[in-house]
């Protein structure tokens, strides 16, 4: 009886020490420098730098200031969907391969027939091949000179691709919506 008596209490302690412990965290928005509050994707880079895309451009965050990117300084698109830290910093937008090049942003456009593709994942194999997820265009390889693809023509089960892995052996894994 005392026993159980005992771990009452001591669970009781337990969870009120849980209920105490309060969140911290710094909210920022429209006000402190963020170009669109509906952000889609977040990632640091190498050098420490917070990466936020948002539906209205890219932004650069220090710790302190935020740096806003958009088409007007080499963005494809506006909208971002995600980023890839490889070799470079990739964002995932729609019509092209985005990277951050230094200070600046660099695209590389897709084909014609792929110009309308949303890029929403990217991953890369051993061998520098960057594999793109898109909304409806399957997946798109740049191979660092030119791009092909992997369509639902080709071998997939549903050309909207929401995810890609490469496991330790380099095998893709592609993630569909079907």
């Amino acid at each position: 009886m005392i026993k159980q008596h005992f771990l009452l209490y001591i669970f009781s302690l337990c969870a009120a020490a849980a209920i105490a412990q309060k969140s911290s965290y710094i909210s920022y928005g429209l006000e402190d420098g963020l170009p669109q509050s509906q952000v889609r994707a977040i990632t640091q880079d190498s050098l420490g730098y917070l990466w936020i895309g948002t539906m209205a451009g890219l932004s650069r965050f220090d710790g302190v200031e935020f740096k806003n990117f958009s088409k007007k300084d080499g963005l494809n698109d506006n909208q971002i969907n995600c980023f890839y830290q490889g070799s470079k910093l990739y964002v995932g937008t729609t019509g092209a391969l985005c990277y951050v090049n230094g200070q600046k942003i660099s695209s590389v456009l897709f084909p014609k027939d792929l110009e309308t593709a949303r890029v929403i994942d990217i991953a890369e194999s051993r061998d520098g091949k960057l594999y793109m997820a898109t909304a409806g265009s399957g997946v798109i390889i740049w191979n660092g000179a030119e791009f092909s693809s992997i369509t639902k023509e080709n071998g997939l089960p549903d050309d909207y691709v929401r995810s890609l892995a490469f496991d330790k052996t380099d095998q893709l894994w592609i993630g569909t919506r079907s």
